[in-house]
């Protein structure tokens, strides 16, 4: 009578005990999917109690064993058990049949999870107040993996906990979007307080998405209706100009650099091979449209240069009259103070004059070392400049040694 007694207590003991509490409630496999997940998990860690446990079962047969909930999270959790085959720990499978095991392995050996939500298990849906069908979404992001992991281990689902002990993303696993938002919503009051600060990011983040999506629609119809109607190059920088103005008038106070650096790979996808890229000589990107012909760009070249020269000739005269006043306004200005007798060695020319008169006798912007004679010319032209502007006011020296008849 004591043996039995003592089998019936070691089966309600913790059969991974693997954590120093034990005031959780004892659970069992739920379905076959957890003990499976529970077997793989065994067979890495060479666990015997369960190994033992999965011996003689029937096809698709699940034991009466039982553990802790927080024991079988650390168990099977995904993390220490790759560490574990990373080691090189073989999967002792001779302790069971074969034949059954492979049967019991197909659903975690399979390359990818079966194209079904990894939530409500179904393939297809009704959208809530809609006759429509929610499709199904590919896991496809490391924080929707993270995410969907804290959810399970906070619920302590022993069925999405057993899904996660492979990589979403790499198993390819699947959900509908409304089962997505349902399971990972946590409702606690602590996450309620927590999640106000999320919440408004989240918010921010789709109001900057939505103000994104609007300025890319309008660019996007500037294009078709201005630029392929009236064909010409057009530097890139002046489309990003445009969008980061377009969203401004959204509200949006600054650009994400992504949205700069990903215009042009946005503007390919829309418009495909209607336009053109090509880099200036400064490795700019310039875009034009394809229908632009090497006619229109010989008269859109031959027009630009015209209008340059034109605009030279013009800028040339215009120079040269502000040159004058400036040089007037410069010997006005210049206050010298003429003591008598006068000093042979006083410099009535103002600096701007000397520079002028250096640059037209040498021929050179900056002359710094002029030549003896650039300096006598500079010093000879430059007085009779200043006495003339002046009308006499200001005498050079020389005009005393050598008056003038």
């Amino acid at each position: 009578m004591m043996q039995p007694s003592a089998r019936k207590r070691a089966r309600i003991d913790c059969i991974i005990h693997c954590s120093d509490d034990d005031s959780d409630a004892l659970v069992s496999p739920q379905d076959l999917d957890s003990w499976n997940t529970l077997l793989r998990a065994a067979e890495i860690r060479q666990h015997d109690p369960v190994l033992e446990a999965a011996k003689g079962l029937e096809e698709g047969g699940i034991p009466h064993i039982h553990y802790h909930r927080k024991c079988r999270s650390l168990f099977t959790m995904k993390k220490s058990l790759d560490s574990i085959l990373a080691k090189g720990v073989k999967i002792e499978s001779a302790s069971v049949d074969p034949r059954r095991r492979a049967s019991r392995d197909a659903p975690s050996t399979s390359r990818v999870y079966a194209k079904v939500c990894l939530f409500c298990e179904k393939s297809s849906k009704y959208m809530k107040a809609a006759k429509t069908r929610e499709p199904l979404i590919q896991c496809v992001e490391l924080r929707a993996d993270e995410k969907i992991r804290r959810a399970a281990t906070r619920k302590l689902n022993q069925r999405i906990l057993g899904l996660l002990s492979r990589d979403l993303v790499a198993a390819e696993g699947h959900y509908h979007k409304s089962c997505y938002k349902l399971f990972t919503k946590d409702d606690s009051p602590a996450a309620a307080r927590s999640g106000a600060g999320e919440n408004q990011e989240e918010s921010e983040g789709a109001r900057y998405e939505e103000a994104e999506i609007e300025a890319l629609e309008e660019l996007f119809l500037y294009i078709r209706t201005e630029l392929f109607p009236n064909p010409e190059v057009l530097p890139m920088i002046n489309l990003t100009s445009r969008l980061e103005r377009s969203m401004m008038s959204r509200g949006i106070i600054q650009l994400k650099p992504a949205t700069k650096k990903h215009v042009r790979r946005k503007i390919e996808t829309e418009f495909g091979e209607s336009l053109r890229f090509v880099p200036d000589e400064k490795g700019k990107l310039l875009i034009y449209p394809r229908s632009l012909s090497m006619d229109d760009l010989a008269r859109q070249a031959h027009k630009m240069t015209k209008d340059l020269q034109e605009a030279r000739a013009a800028n040339s005269e215009d120079i040269l009259t502000k040159a004058g006043m400036q040089l007037r306004n410069e010997i006005n200005k210049h206050d010298v103070s003429q003591p008598w007798p006068p000093d042979t060695d006083q410099n009535v020319i103002p600096a701007a004059v000397t520079k002028f008169l250096h640059t037209l006798l040498t021929g050179e912007c900056e002359c710094q070392t002029p030549s003896e004679r650039a300096q006598r010319l500079a010093i000879s032209f430059g007085s009779d400049l200043v006495f003339a502007v002046t009308s006499g006011k200001t005498k050079p020296p020389s005009t005393y040694c050598c008056p003038m008849l």
